[in-house]
């Protein structure tokens, strides 16, 4: 053997049954080597490697690898030959054996038409036959039905109903029970005259039934009380072919501890609850149902929880038997009990009707939501038929009561607010008998579209605006006269003395009570009081939206309504209207030292409130209506209508304070007298230390309009700040026209700037707490220092002083109307 040959171990690979025996090509070749790779060596200290075996090997190999080919191309070719001839032969044997599938297929048709034709025979007969089977089960029932009839009609007992009732086997007791149904309706037919003691025997079966039923029930009595369910259910079962099981279900509902109680007691003493007192308090809004009848709603979801187990477990039918205990549950016990506290709670009062009512009604819903959850949980309720037992049963124990539910709590919110207010209405009826306020707005109603009408309901918006324009034709910048500055100057800073006189003057003024006509008024709004009306209101929405939400649209546009009559008409227009007419139309001017503008605190309040009836209908009733668009924009308007008429009523108070405010400027200013500002020696003038008498007045009562102002409004009030500007503008057209009626010498122009001094410190401190926001406006008022210039500078100056500051921005004849109050001026 050739040391280059395949060894036995390759030769075993190389072969068609167990070609590589799984090796992959590279694995073969390596296999193949390994031998030869020991047999390398060193030349010259140098390995190498020898290529002759590898050679030698793989030519080997090579041809053993074409031998195998050769072989198994030998053995393709003969397989195919075979292959060939297998599928002639197979193509013959389909054509011999098409044939015979046709004749089988032919005889197989032949046979199942022959089967579908005895089928069609046989099948009547085998009706006939279930009839004939039947008709003589019937016969034999009604042979044994006879028999049992015959029996009791001979010998008043039948032997056989009694072995069958006795019998130890369930079917057999099924049997009697059935026999004595069918019994008692048979020797019912019976009965006639013709037949001689069929009354009597029928009365025998009857009595013999009732006696085996009174049997059954009393065995399912004391099984219940036993807890013996087997035999309550097989007792049960025979009970239902009896009767339909109606007396059955009934015992065990019966027998059911919620109807044996005390706690369900309807003689209970429901007087002596200590519910009562906290349900008709109108200002405590946290109250429960009385202990009692959460005691009976823990009871009853208990026993319903615990016997509907029972149930389960003795009938087949618990649905049925469960519908049947839970409908008499609500329809007795909670139907007496809700009866029982509705109808106190009604004499009580109807705020603890509606609270009552509302108790209930949660606490039997969530009773009703409990009990559906354990019956789907447990598996009880697959189609949901007991909890459509529960929703009807729970509808229908308020459905009576809800239909006059909305009157009850029309009448308490009524009641509510009316006691709330009475009070203040009756203190305040002689003032507002005659509307002046109210007829005022009916007037501008009216008329509304005119332009004066406009003007006047946008005063209070527009006032600062209509008076800068009405000043800016001759008022564009301001300026100080540089000639006069040193002047004033020292004119801002009051002696000692003279602050001293001016602290008693105004603590004089400001604690002088205003007048009063002898009538008792209140014209402060209660806070304590508003709250109560509105949390008696959201309770009434939640309770609407919670008991009748398929009308709580409606309700909730006829709950606005009552707080608009309620809260607005008797509380908030009677505060309106006697803040009119004791700040406006009762106060004199002439005969009074000051005005009390505390009747402008209403405005504050009436804000408040507005706006806290404002923010419930935003946020509380208009999102809970937004399917009911036509209602909606009823309740829109409606509330935009009497926000309409309280702006228009706070707009007439405003602008008739103003207008009093005026009044009181010129009456103060028209006791100026024409020497002050005529002063003939210089030596006159230095006995001059406070302005005069005009200017005092008119500014301690300036003074006191803002002391009285900031507290009403507080700082950084927008109401205060429209005021403030339209005062100061008020003062300054007066003064601009009371500069025009007085002859002013150099001297009295001295005395007249000393004057403009004490004003413009005055207003200076109306813009307190608004710092830029007032500039212009008040500004405005320096074109009076201007205007005092003109009759203490030289007539030379005249023409140039008209050219500067604010003068220059004035018509020359306005410039001129003061000039000629010059006292030189003729000359």
């Amino acid at each position: 053997m050739n040391i280059y040959d395949i060894d036995d171990e390759t030769n075993k690979l190389l072969t068609l049954d167990n070609f590589l025996n799984g090796l992959t090509v590279p694995e073969f070749i390596e296999q193949l080597s390994k031998d030869h790779s020991l047999k390398s060596g060193e030349v010259n200290s140098v390995e190498y490697l020898d290529p002759k075996p590898y050679i030698r090997t793989f030519e080997s190999t090579l041809t053993q690898l074409k031998k195998l080919s050769e072989e198994g191309n030998a053995k393709k070719q003969k397989s195919e030959a075979e292959v060939s001839q297998y599928e002639i032969l197979h193509s013959k044997n389909v054509l011999k054996i098409a044939s015979i599938v046709d004749s089988m297929h032919s005889k197989f048709t032949s046979l199942d038409e022959a089967v579908t034709n005895v089928s069609s025979i046989l099948s009547p007969l085998g009706e006939s036959l279930q009839k004939s089977v039947k008709s003589k089960e019937n016969l034999s029932s009604v042979v044994f039905l006879v028999r049992c009839y015959n029996d009791f009609y001979k010998n008043g007992i039948c032997e056989e109903l009694d072995e069958l009732q006795s019998s130890n086997r369930q079917q057999d007791n099924k049997k009697c029970m059935s026999t004595i149904s069918k019994l008692l309706k048979f020797s019912e037919k019976l009965i006639s005259n013709d037949l001689t003691n069929s009354k009597e025997c029928h009365e025998l079966i009857l009595k013999y039934s009732e006696n085996l039923e009174k049997h059954l029930l009393n065995i399912c009595e004391e099984s219940y009380k036993n807890q013996d369910f087997e035999t309550l259910r097989e007792n049960s079962d025979l009970l239902f072919n009896f009767n339909g099981g109606g007396s059955v279900i009934q015992l065990f509902i019966n027998q059911s501890e919620i109807f044996h109680q005390e706690i369900n007691d309807i003689n209970d003493n429901i007087a002596d609850y200590d519910v009562w007192s906290l349900f008709k308090d109108i200002d405590n809004h946290k109250f429960e149902c009385d202990r009692k009848s959460v005691e009976l709603f823990e009871f009853i979801e208990l026993s319903i929880k615990t016997e509907s187990r029972a149930i389960v477990k003795v009938f087949d039918n618990s649905i049925a038997v469960l519908k049947i205990f839970i409908e008499r549950i609500y329809a007795q016990i909670l139907s007496n009990r809700v009866a029982l506290l509705l109808n106190y709670s009604l004499k009580v009062s109807n705020l603890t009707y509606v609270r009552y009512f509302y108790c209930l009604y949660k606490s039997i819903a969530k009773l009703t939501s409990d009990l559906k959850d354990f019956f789907a949980t447990n598996e009880l309720d697959d189609n949901n038929d007991l909890a459509a037992v529960l929703d009807q049963s729970f509808s229908d124990l308020f459905t009576g009561y809800k239909k006059n539910y909305f009157e009850s709590e029309h009448k308490s919110l009524e009641e509510i607010i009316y006691s709330t207010v009475a009070k203040f209405e009756m203190i305040n009826e002689k003032l507002v008998k005659d509307q002046k306020l109210s007829q005022r707005i009916k007037k501008f109603n009216k008329n509304s579209g005119s332009d004066n009408d406009l003007e006047l309901a946008n005063s209070i918006n527009d006032t600062a605006t209509i008076s800068t324009n009405r000043l800016s034709n001759t008022i564009l910048e301001k300026s100080k006269l540089s000639s006069l500055s040193h002047f004033i100057n020292s004119h801002l800073e009051r002696s000692s003395s003279t602050k001293e006189h001016q602290k008693v003057i105004r603590s004089k003024i400001l604690n002088e009570p205003i007048t009063n006509t002898g009538n008792n008024y209140n014209i402060q709004m209660d806070f304590d009081k508003v709250d109560r009306m509105i949390m008696a209101t959201g309770e009434s929405i939640l309770r609407i939206l919670e008991i009748t939400p398929a009308k709580s649209s409606e309700y909730f546009l006829r709950i606005l309504e009552i707080v608009i009559v309620g809260i607005g008409k008797s509380y908030i227009d009677v505060a309106l209207e006697v803040s009119y007419n004791v700040g406006i139309i009762q106060q004199d001017y002439k005969n009074s030292n000051y005005l009390n503008f505390q009747y402008l605190n209403v405005i504050n309040q009436t804000n408040e409130i507005l706006s806290v009836i404002s923010s419930m209908v935003k946020s509380v009733i208009l999102p809970l209506i937004v399917n009911s668009p036509q209602i909606k924009n009823r309740l829109i308007a409606l509330m935009n209508g009497y926000l309409t008429r309280c702006e228009l009523a706070i707009t007439f108070i405003m602008k008739d304070t103003l207008q009093l405010i005026s009044n009181k400027i010129a009456f103060n200013l028209s006791k100026q007298k024409k020497k002050d500002f005529l002063i003939k020696n210089s030596s006159d003038l230095e006995l001059i230390q406070e302005n005069t008498e005009a200017c005092e007045e008119t500014c301690l009562f300036l003074n006191n309009i803002l002391s009285q102002l900031l507290r009403i409004f507080g700082l950084k009030n927008q109401n205060l700040k429209k005021l403030l500007i339209e005062i100061n503008f008020i003062l300054l057209n007066h003064l601009l026209l009371h500069l025009k009626k007085f002859q002013i010498n150099e001297n009295g122009g001295l005395v007249l700037t000393q004057d403009i001094v004490r004003y413009q410190s005055v207003i200076t401190e109306f813009r307190v707490g608004f710092g830029d926001d007032v500039d212009d406006e008040f500004e405005e008022f320096n074109v009076l220092r201007e205007i005092a210039n003109l009759f203490t500078v030289q007539k030379e100056l005249l023409p140039s002083l008209m050219k500067e500051g604010r003068l220059a921005k004035l018509k020359p004849y306005v410039v001129k109307q003061y000039i000629m109050k010059r006292s030189d001026y003729a000359k």
